[in-house]
């Protein structure tokens, strides 16, 4: 029988979590994106109200009036008393309702790894880096010059209207803040970070109960990629096992029961994937066509993400000896010839 679950798409029910010392946590389900809910966790902490993300919303009213129902009327606090945000990484979708949220509550502070508080403070330089890249790894992944205007154009619309927010304090791998460690996950982003408060880690997108984040190749964006994703999953798994650690609070879905076992599923769900593209690899193949045989239903902005994600999985085996570049003087002598990658051992 099919297990039946909620779906990203599905705006969750109010739920309230207690941590091993009684603080409480309030999840809140909002609409970020078309087609996309997020959680946006408040915590009631004993430093005070925090918030763990703040993505994109078209209606903040709608945010505000939940946050009334379910958090004031039952606690007594208001936004207004809301002391920090706690961003789990520089997706619009976490942290995009930063400026229209701080232009109501300006003496709310803002937190976020060092490494993603330059696209939340200066987005659009990001912005401009990210697509000169994407561009040329799409054309070296064998698209040709119309289509990656297409999708250069597509990765940048939802994206050029957002505004950048000063943040209060950049942090690092290990700090502590009122209460909450903070554990820095690279991989889904540059400076994706998870925060662990008493026995609960929020994982953000670093981990989810029933699919696994999208990856970029760390030749789009440095602190990306594969290999550095696995080695922050296994970084969290000793976390958890050190520290006993009950359960996980993600960025989307509901809660993570057992984040150690959902941990070891998706590090299989990449070895399987990796050997999938090895074995395509017997016969020298672009990224485009490994796309097209992995993915073959990609349409559109999800025809993006899958070209993304092949391309990381493609770097991660290079970069380990596992791929080689049949055309490789042909690659390297002209600037819009894609590579074709050929298996040179199994993995």
């Amino acid at each position: 029988m099919e297990e039946k679950r909620e779906r990203i798409t599905q705006e969750l029910p109010t739920e309230e979590f207690v941590t091993s010392r009684g603080k409480k946590i309030i999840r809140l389900s909002v609409n970020t994106l078309p087609f996309l809910y997020n959680n946006v966790y408040v915590v009631l902490a004993d430093d005070g109200i925090f918030l763990i993300d703040m993505g994109f919303m078209s209606d903040l009213n709608s945010f505000k009036e939940k946050f009334e129902k379910h958090v004031s009327q039952k606690y007594s606090v208001n936004l207004e008393d809301v002391k920090g945000i706690f961003i789990t990484h520089a997706h619009i979708d976490h942290f995009g309702g930063l400026y229209n949220f701080s232009q109501l509550y300006p003496k709310v502070q803002i937190y976020v790894h060092e490494i993603d508080s330059k696209a939340v403070e200066r987005f659009q330089e990001v912005l401009i880096y990210a697509k000169h890249y994407l561009s040329i790894f799409l054309i070296r992944a064998g698209l040709d010059e119309k289509a990656v205007q297409d999708y250069i154009l597509m990765y940048s619309a939802s994206k050029e209207f957002l505004k950048s927010v000063k943040i209060a304090k950049a942090l690092q791998d290990g700090d502590f803040l009122y209460g909450f460690k903070v554990i820095h996950t690279p991989g889904h982003s540059p400076g994706h970070m998870c925060l662990v408060l008493d026995d609960v880690i929020f994982t953000g997108d670093h981990i989810l109960p029933y699919i696994t984040p999208h990856q970029f190749p760390e030749s789009i964006m440095r602190y990306t990629g594969v290999g550095h994703y696995i080695n922050s999953l296994e970084k969290v798994r000793e976390e958890i096992i050190k520290n006993k650690i009950s359960f996980g609070l993600p960025a989307h879905y509901s809660v993570i029961e057992d984040v150690v076992k959902r941990i070891d599923e998706i590090k299989e769900h990449h070895t399987a994937r990796l050997k999938k593209i090895l074995n395509l690899c017997s016969e020298p193949k672009t990224i485009l066509e490994l796309t097209h045989e992995i993915f073959p239903d990609a349409k559109r902005y999800q025809f993006l993400l899958a070209i993304d994600e092949v391309g990381a999985h493609v770097e991660y085996l290079w970069d380990r000896g596992y791929l080689g570049i049949e055309n490789v003087k042909e690659y390297l002598e002209n600037d819009d010839v894609p590579a074709k990658w050929v298996k040179v051992r199994d993995l």
